[in-house]
């Protein structure tokens, strides 16, 4: 499937999960990017796997989560070091102790936020209970992972690439972004790619 193409189908691939189609989204103009809203974690799965082909990083995070904001920030910084479309982001957010409606998460985002981000609703908390990373009592700091055009997605981590806990330092976020993108640079290379560019979150 060309890689063009499947973001459409990605936000079709859980029509019976989705409340509304992500362009509505964009049509009342809260984001330019997909949203997806989804129930059963055999939905995230499918949509990550539509995006095989493509660099894929995925951030979980709830609206509480202590650098939640912070951790949105460094996955906005590793699309900027490339235009390449092998690269895609999926910023899943499940609603937390303290039941974040999808219109907060909604206002975490901005206008400008990149086309490549996909925002997923976790509204029941199956792709929590997927990677066992998030309790439903207490918030914990974001996940990033990064998953190879060739990996497929299985339950929890094991076919992800690199896995880290985003930290709260500045200093340690922009190491964290120059090792993902280093990782996500030599992902692309087979496709070709721009030059990055150099572009870090900031403190």
């Amino acid at each position: 499937m060309p890689l063009e193409s499947s973001r459409s189908v990605e936000a079709e691939a859980d029509a019976g999960d989705a409340a509304a189609p992500p362009e509505s989204e964009s049509r009342r103009g809260r984001s330019r990017h997909p949203f997806v809203r989804i129930r059963h974690p055999g939905s995230f799965a499918a949509i990550l796997n539509l995006g095989r082909g493509a660099a894929r990083l995925v951030l979980l995070t709830t609206p509480d989560s202590p650098g939640g904001d912070a951790a949105i920030d460094v996955v906005r910084a590793l699309l900027q070091r490339t235009s390449s479309t092998r690269l895609r982001a999926y910023v899943v957010f499940t609603p937390g102790a303290s039941g974040t409606s999808r219109l907060e998460v909604l206002a975490r985002l901005r206008l400008d936020d990149d086309p490549r981000m996909i925002v997923v609703w976790d509204e029941a908390g199956a792709v929590e209970r997927a990677f066992g990373v998030h309790g439903p009592s207490a918030p914990v700091r974001p996940r990033l992972l990064l998953y190879a055009p060739a990996a497929p997605f299985v339950a929890g981590d094991s076919t992800a690439t690199r896995v880290a806990t985003v930290p709260a330092a500045a200093e340690a976020r922009r190491a964290l972004v120059e090792a993902f993108a280093a990782d996500v640079a030599r992902m692309l290379e087979p496709f070709g790619r721009r030059a990055p560019l150099p572009v870090t979150p900031d403190g």
